[in-house]
């Protein structure tokens, strides 16, 4: 059997104070239908793909909420496996279609984290821990520096080799005009940032925790906000 994607859709990244979770998915999910020039009356599912609405916004039945949005009546499912979340939603799509269950689904991957505080955040990411590391007081920064200490160690990685990584992450997104930081940057800016936890700095890191704007915390990042 072929299974192709029929229709796409792709919101702007950042920030957006202005728009929820559920904006963001409905934005999203109403141009890949319309992309797929597919009647709503012939989706039969709707997987989606997010890890932390539950934790930071106590909404645990995020797949049904969209359904009903989108006006569709048909089976519909949050999947959760943490920054897998998105491919498991692909995953168990196939598996359906392939099953015959379904013959056209909508594959949803929605995550937004600016409107809750840093900590709230960090302690829902740490939910993809394992207990002896959240016992350790661990966060993922701290945990990513260990196990990259330990990737240059073995393979005799250095910090300038894993400073391309950036570099070339920024330049791909000079490509994509949904991109958050759509600009280049150097080998020696990546380097020169504000260390966060070693050997991991600023610009190695993605601005995925920032503080709720109660907190009114700001970082520089080439003018734009953001905050880690």
């Amino acid at each position: 059997m072929h299974i192709k994607v029929a229709g796409i859709g792709l919101t702007k990244f950042g920030e957006l104070w202005d728009k929820s979770l559920l904006d963001l998915a409905l934005e999203a999910s109403r141009d890949a239908i319309a992309d797929s020039q597919l009647a709503t009356s012939q989706i039969d599912a709707v997987f989606v793909g997010n890890m932390l609405i539950g934790k930071i916004a106590g909404q645990d039945h995020l797949g049904p909420v969209i359904a009903s949005s989108l006006g569709l009546n048909c089976a519909s499912f949050r999947i959760e496996g943490a920054c897998a979340s998105g491919g498991l939603a692909i995953h168990l799509a196939i598996q359906g279609i392939l099953a015959g269950t379904y013959k056209n689904v909508l594959v949803v991957g929605a995550e937004k984290m600016t409107d809750a505080p840093a900590s709230q955040i960090t302690w829902a990411l740490m939910g993809a821990s394992s207990s002896k590391e959240r016992k350790a007081g661990l966060t993922f920064p701290a945990l990513y520096a260990l196990m990259t200490q330990a990737h240059m160690q073995k393979y005799g990685t250095t910090r300038e080799q894993l400073a391309e990584v950036s570099v070339k992450n920024h330049y791909h997104a000079t490509f994509n005009k949904k991109a958050q930081y759509p600009f280049e940057i150097t080998p020696e800016k990546v380097l020169n940032s504000s260390l966060i936890s070693y050997p991991i700095t600023l610009f190695d890191s993605s601005p995925s925790n920032p503080v709720g704007r109660q907190q009114h915390q700001r970082c520089v990042y080439h003018g734009q906000r953001c905050c880690l």
